[in-house]
Order: structure tokens, then sequence, then C-alpha cells
């Protein structure tokens, strides 16, 4: 509790309106650790007919790899982030065929 009123306190402070389900620390780290996910899941997507087949497998493996752990976690925000970067990539997926 002491956490979320010094952070209270500093907003007032400072003049910044904090959203209460951002009220402390934590919930920002796990809000930015889902943003983060979002913006690489908005990325990849964005730029994946600009890769090579070897450029493009490296990539997706590396974004399964963030949304394997972020998926896995005690947050349920960031949890639910990672379902949702991983539902993105799969409906964005279609339109690449690699072959092996």
């Amino acid at each position: 509790m002491q956490e979320q009123e010094k952070t209270a306190k500093s907003a007032k402070a400072s003049n910044f309106l904090v959203h209460h389900s951002r009220d402390t620390a934590e919930k920002q780290w796990a809000e930015t650790k889902r943003l983060t996910l979002q913006g690489l899941t908005k990325l990849f997507k964005d730029n994946k007919s600009g890769l090579n087949p070897a450029e493009w497998v490296r990539c997706w493996k590396g974004m399964l790899q963030y949304i394997e752990e972020y998926a896995f976690s005690d947050n349920k925000e960031v949890s639910g982030g990672a379902l949702e970067a991983f539902k993105e990539l799969l409906e964005a997926s279609p339109g690449m065929r690699l072959k092996y």
C-alpha cells in the first residue's frame, strides 16, 4: 500500500494523472511489456515481406520466444498481451510461404 501512496503523491506533486490500473511500478512495468510486445508484433507484420526466408525464420523464432516467456507471466495483462500477439502473428502469416 505504501508504494501506491508514494506513486499517487508523486503523480500529484508533478501534476501527472496516473490511471488507476497503472498506479504501481509493477503495473506500469507490465503495461510496458505488453506495449513493447504489441509494437514488436506490428513491426514484424509490417516488415515481413521485406525479409528473406532466413531472416523471416530468425525473426519468427525470436518473436515466439518473447511470446512464450510473456504468455507464462503471472500478470494477466502481460500473458493476455502475449496471446493476442500470437494470434495476430498467426493471422498475418498465411501470406508468407517458406520453402524448406
